[in-house]
């Protein structure tokens, strides 16, 4: 999706206005050129929505698929409980209360249960959006992708003990600070040394966006973690 933002982004740049008082030629010329950029945009769109329903298949079955698994996850460890209960001494029952026993084995299966499935699932997400954002930001061009992941390094070290107004302009300049420099190589006709071609807004903003997209999901690990690592 960010790389389709940034397509978008340069399709609609390529039909900038031009001025009016043209002659029959070049105004043919001109038309042409609106029309393929409305080509363009409908092609786009396209793609989003497909790109939207996708995402909400995958979602689904994702939900769907780890439920499921997490069903029968729990009731794998339930026979395995039992059958561990079932061989204790005698003297570890003296020293469990019975009575208490099935809601102490009902709540470890619930924790077992929850680690296994929405949790886990969006783990595997988050990391799978990260990993691809990042990749995808380095693939279309490492030197501006430094940049912003610096910033977004910057950002996640500042939020740590300080005031959300302070955060809010780490942020902000941070990100300043790279949007300044790729339109600075943007300007310069500067190569980007990722692909041999010249910088365009497009990939500039869809680097930024998968960085961004890719940092924000990597902080979405942390509930999956704790509930696996606690399980």
């Amino acid at each position: 999706m960010c790389i389709v933002f940034g397509d978008l982004i340069d399709g609609m740049g390529a039909g900038a206005s031009l001025p009016t008082d043209l002659s029959p030629e070049m105004a043919e010329q001109m038309n042409a050129g609106m029309a393929a950029m409305m080509n363009k945009m409908e092609e786009l769109c396209v793609t989003m929505c497909l790109v939207g329903l996708g995402s909400f298949i995958g979602a689904s079955l994702q939900g769907s698929c780890f439920k499921i698994f997490a069903e029968r996850q729990a009731l794998k460890y339930r026979s395995l409980y039992f059958d561990a209960v079932l061989h204790q001494d005698v003297g570890w029952f003296d020293q469990k209360e019975i009575a208490a026993l099935p809601s102490e084995i009902n709540d470890d299966l619930e924790k077992i249960q929850d680690a296994f499935g929405d949790k886990f699932g969006n783990g595997i997400m988050s990391l799978s959006a990260f990993l691809g954002g990042f990749g995808c930001a380095f693939g279309m061009g490492w030197l501006i992708a430094l940049v912003y992941a610096k910033a977004a390094a910057v950002v996640e070290e500042s939020g740590v003990g300080a005031g959300m107004g302070y955060t809010m302009m780490i942020v902000f300049l941070g990100y300043a600070l790279a949007f300044w420099f790729g339109m600075t190589l943007r300007y310069n006709d500067q190569i980007n040394p990722a692909t041999g071609a010249e910088w365009n807004p497009g990939t500039i903003m869809s680097i930024f966006f998968c960085i961004f997209i890719g940092s924000f999901m990597i902080g979405n690990l942390d509930p999956s973690l704790k509930a696996n690592l606690l399980t």
